[in-house]
């Protein structure tokens, strides 16, 4: 709904821009057509297409195409498991017949039926499914050849056992016609690889029922069993040859016929039947000579693969028949096709290349702004609020359909982000106003606390008040360090400033006398390296706040270690080391991310306001401070803190003013207790860190609560300062 506001806004803007106010009232234009009616005339073509190839079937013939290209593989490679077959059978009766006649005669010939095994396993690339399972399984049983070979010539392995191997490797193979039979659904195919299924397994029964005989003539009898399966090989025959009847043509019944006929053929099916009547119950001797009978077997083996062989050779010419119509077919609709889809891209090229001129220009000027302009426009606008004016350069895109009202609705979205980038930028220049004002008062007040705290020390002479006093100032220099920490979340560099290069060992001791438990900080000797003037504040604020996280975090009677060197590329490295309860894994690794990139300040920043700080001050100094669980050693988290070598040089000497200047420290307090009690006569500096000289308190102080016997520190170990200026 638009209400008067938008109608007015709507006329204010036409009458900005004239050309647009009359491209509007040419809606008949095609780069003015609303996105829904050019998809609608994209999409009618395709859509007419699609309905002519789905009447053309162009992909349902080019299935069938394929489909019977696969058949006509599926029957080479069902010949060729046939071929293997008709020679392996020739192979179990010559392999039975050297058994059973006591391996007098010389071993049968191998080679004929492994060059067939091999042109088989050359085949099984061509086929896959069903079918190439069956070849697997078929590949498998002939790998036992070479063991069987072995046994029936040099063992003396049973020929009713050779017998029984063959004829399971055999029926694997036959196995691989039966599937190619039942994998061919096409109503010509069908009943040509049917018939050669059940010609083939009606030649193994003959085949089976000649090895058989022979076996029983060689040894005068059929040994047990023998003639039970023989019986059964012969009802399988029959069952077979019925099989072939049912489901083969007219024409190759008669084929059947008038070639599986003749006087070998009823010559072996007489012999066969004497045989069995011969053995009688199995006690009956058999006259039978074996030479017949592998010769009459052979015969008529023979005559039964001249059938096959012709049957596959009338599927294989209906096969190539099938893929020429399919063929024909699919070429004749691809034509109709390409002459639709050329028309279909004419009308589609012409219609889409009005949309997509447009919508080019919007998405690269979308990426160009996105990218480039508005990321420069916030940086300029956080650098500069007067900026915000010239931040805004419309998309140019200037139709009146979806597109250019997507274009303008990118341009609202730019402006307003680059609203909400200069309010962003105004309130977080509030904050940091307000976090530097708020630092300034109060580091101000905090450093006439501690010129008042100066005043009483100077004067004080009680060691428990002035005990008291060095606490009150340890306190105040505590409170200014939080001040400071103010500053680093605005943003704003450090108010103090060192002009000269200070000593390393100065820069820690500064760092630990801003540490609440600074007695807990042990300090080892430093290189002899300085520090640039312009990065001690900082550092030593940096250090300071590791050193407090490292006492906070650590039992109350142990001790944290400083240790600093000079590394092998000129680095300078700090290592801070606690015995606390350590940190998880998940924490350690969000603490060493944080280090790395501090971010934005936000209300994480006040919760670690410490974390926060160190990141801050090792950025803008280009440290490297990182955080490191020791839980296997001795238990806490180690913190390294290492600078480039510009930031560390060598040692420089404290230059000679002509006017007397007070000593280092400023003022020599009165007699104070040493915090390290390892304090001996013979050392010659303060082990607590303090890096004074310890000399004997004056007996004659009764003030002083100290005994004579005691070595105190010349310098307060209590209040440690910021390195001076040298």
């Amino acid at each position: 709904m638009h209400g008067p506001a938008d109608e007015a806004e709507s006329e204010r803007r036409g009458s900005a821009h004239p050309d647009k106010s009359r491209d509007s009232g040419a809606g008949w234009r095609l780069r003015n057509w609303k996105l829904g009616r050019k998809l609608v005339v994209i999409l009618l073509v395709p859509a007419l297409s699609t309905l002519t190839l789905a009447g053309l079937r162009l992909s349902s013939q080019l299935d069938d195409a394929r489909q019977y290209g696969d058949d006509r593989h599926q029957l080479a490679v069902a010949g060729q498991a046939a071929t293997v077959v008709d020679l392996l059978q020739a192979e179990r009766d010559s392999v039975v017949a050297y058994i059973a006649a006591g391996r007098v005669d010389q071993p049968p010939k191998f080679g004929p039926v492994d060059t067939a095994v091999d042109t088989l396993r050359d085949d099984r690339a061509t086929v896959s499914g069903p079918v190439g399972d069956a070849v697997d399984k078929g590949l498998e049983q002939l790998d036992q050849l070479s063991a069987l070979r072995n046994s029936a010539v040099t063992t003396r392995l049973p020929d009713v056992a050779a017998l029984t191997t063959y004829t399971e490797v055999i029926d694997s193979l036959i196995q691989i016609v039966r599937v190619a039979a039942t994998n061919v659904s096409h109503p010509l195919l069908s009943p040509l690889d049917t018939s050669v299924q059940t010609l083939t397994d009606a030649k193994e029964q003959l085949r089976l029922q000649g090895t058989l005989v022979v076996s029983a003539t060689l040894h005068k009898q059929f040994a047990p069993d023998l003639a039970d399966q023989l019986r059964a090989a012969q009802a399988r025959f029959a069952s077979d040859m019925e099989d072939f009847t049912n489901t083969a043509g007219a024409d190759n019944r008669q084929l059947a016929q008038d070639t599986i006929s003749g006087p070998d053929v009823d010559e072996r099916n007489r012999v066969v039947q004497l045989a069995l009547v011969q053995s009688g119950d199995g006690g009956g001797a058999i006259t039978v000579r074996p030479a017949d009978v592998q010769a009459l077997s052979s015969t008529t083996a023979a005559l039964f693969t001249r059938v096959v062989g012709q049957i596959q050779q009338q599927a294989q010419s209906v096969v190539r028949t099938l893929i020429g119509a399919a063929r024909g077919a699919a070429f004749r609709d691809s034509a109709l096709v390409i002459v639709a889809l050329l028309i279909a891209l004419a009308v589609t090229a012409f219609v889409a290349r009005s949309m997509l001129i447009p919508l080019r220009v919007l998405r690269r000027s979308a990426l160009e702004v996105a990218r480039t302009k508005l990321p420069a426009a916030i940086e300029r606008i956080m650098r500069d609020r007067e900026a915000e004016g010239e931040a805004v350069e419309p998309v140019p895109v200037h139709t009146t359909e979806e597109v250019g009202q997507v274009a303008r609705a990118f341009d609202a979205v730019q402006r307003e982000a680059v609203r909400l980038a200069s309010e962003q930028a105004a309130l977080r220049g509030n904050v940091n106003a307000m976090f530097v004002n708020l630092s300034r008062r109060s580091q101000a007040l905090v450093e006439r606390q501690i010129g008042v705290i100066d005043r009483l020390e100077q004067d004080e002479q009680d060691p428990d008040q002035l005990a008291s006093l060095f606490e009150l100032d340890h306190l105040a220099t505590q409170m200014r360090r939080n001040s400071e920490n103010l500053l680093v979340l605005a943003g704003t560099t450090l108010t103090r400033r060192v002009t000269r290069p200070v000593l390393v060992s100065d820069v820690l001791g500064g760092a630990m006398s801003e540490v609440e438990k600074y007695a807990r900080v042990q300090i080892a000797p430093a290189p002899d390296l300085t520090i640039q003037g312009r990065a001690v504040n900082d550092i030593t604020h940096l250090i300071a706040e590791l050193l407090d996280n490292a006492t906070a975090f650590s039992p109350p009677t142990s001790k944290v270690t400083v240790r600093s060197a000079k590394m092998r590329r000129g680095e300078l490295a700090i290592e801070i080391h606690d015995r606390g309860v350590g940190m998880q894994e998940p924490d350690l690794a969000a603490a060493n991310e944080r280090l790395a990139d501090p971010g934005e300040v936000d209300v994480t920043a006040s919760r670690q306001m410490g974390l926060y700080v160190v990141a801050q001050l090792a950025k803008r100094h280009d440290i490297k401070v990182r955080l490191r669980d020791n839980a296997d050693i001795e238990g806490g988290v180690t913190r390294t803190w290492s600078s480039r070598p510009r930031w560390s040089t060598g040692p420089t000497p404290c230059p000679r003013r002509p006017r007397r200047r007070r000593p280092w420290p400023p003022r020599p307090p009165s007699a104070l207790p040493c915090p390290s009690r390892t304090c001996r006569r013979t050392s010659s500096a303060c082990p607590s860190g303090c890096r004074a000289r310890c000399r004997r308190s004056s007996p004659t102080s009764r003030r002083s609560r100290v005994s004579p016997s005691r070595w105190t520190c010349s310098r307060r170990a209590a209040r440690r300062r910021r390195p001076s200026p040298r």
